[in-house]
Formats: structure tokens, sequence, C-alpha cells
């Protein structure tokens, strides 16, 4: 059969902006307190990609102190350890667009 074959391809825009939520909220409204079970001894963090038909896909580093460790569902847990990490979600569609927030453990 010598038919051309047909593909689909969408075309999606670059991130303009990233915001990062932790627990639903915005990670700049949380003030953390030494009472890590109130989180569960778990942190759920979530990335919003802007505009919102732009790839939701991010990439989560951490760096700094490994007060945290990210868990196979994507949570991340606290590790007992202390001192101050950095999160950074980077979106994976190669515009490097990125949002960072400290993680200090007392």
């Amino acid at each position: 059969n010598s038919e051309p074959k047909m593909f689909c391809v969408d075309i999606l825009p670059m991130a303009q902006s990233l915001k990062i939520l932790a627990e639903g909220m915005d990670v700049t409204n949380i003030t953390c307190t030494s009472d890590l079970t109130q989180y569960g001894g778990k942190l759920n963090l979530s990335a919003e990609v802007f505009p919102a038909d732009a790839g939701q896909a991010v990439v989560w580093k951490l760096s700094g102190a490994k007060v945290l460790e990210q868990n196979a569902d994507g949570s991340w847990s606290f590790t007992g350890k202390t001192g101050t990490a950095t999160i950074t979600a980077t979106a994976a569609d190669g515009s490097n667009k990125s949002h960072s927030f400290s993680v200090r453990v007392y």
C-alpha cells in the first residue's frame, strides 16, 4: 500500500510562566512550622504552567540540604534532617521557565 500516511501534530505554545503549589496553595502563602505532621510527613507539590494550553509537564529538582526526598508518587517526604533546601520546577517544554522556593526544616 503506497498511500501516504496522515499524522496529527499538536503545536503547543511555550511556557510563559510557572507557579508551584503546595497542598493546593501558592507557595508564597505558606508558612512552614516545625510540626511536620501538619502535612502527614509529606508535602504534595504541583505546578501550573501558563498559558493553560502550554505543555504542563515539569521537571523537579532539589538542591541544598537533603531535608526532602521525592517519592515514586511525586510527593516529597521529610528526611528528618535539618537545613534549607531549594525546590525548583522547570517547564519540560524547553522554554527554561521555572519557579523555585525554599524549605527550611529546623
